[in-house]
């Protein structure tokens, strides 16, 4: 399965408040909370899921690490093992403070 990229409008907001998050269809909604799995045990929002570390997703070459990983079936699969879909639509949230930038990767990688 290869994920269709989403296009996103001129002028379409990336971020949404928690209003607007309360009132979107649940079954229609995938929330991805990409800070630690510690941080995710100690509390989350309600429905949210953890998909691992921005690691697994990505392979080091030449000892540079964090590239995305190339296959786009074996990314689909991992996403699509967590319902992530293209007929979904995906909230992402993280931990302003990381360095990584971890929901901003996961953001590309979706």
């Amino acid at each position: 399965m290869v994920f269709i990229q989403p296009s996103i409008s001129v002028g379409q907001g990336l971020t949404i408040d928690p209003e607007n998050l309360k009132s979107m269809p649940s079954g229609k909604l995938i929330i991805i909370d990409t800070r630690s799995k510690f941080k995710y045990i100690l509390g989350h929002i309600p429905n949210a899921i953890h998909i691992g570390k921005w690691q697994d997703f990505t392979h080091k070459i030449k000892g540079v690490r964090g590239l995305l990983i190339k296959n786009p079936n074996l990314i689909a699969n991992k996403f699509n093992s967590y319902g992530i879909h293209p007929s979904k639509t995906i909230v992402i949230y993280g931990e302003p403070h990381d360095p990584w930038r971890t929901d901003g990767r996961f953001f590309l990688d979706v």
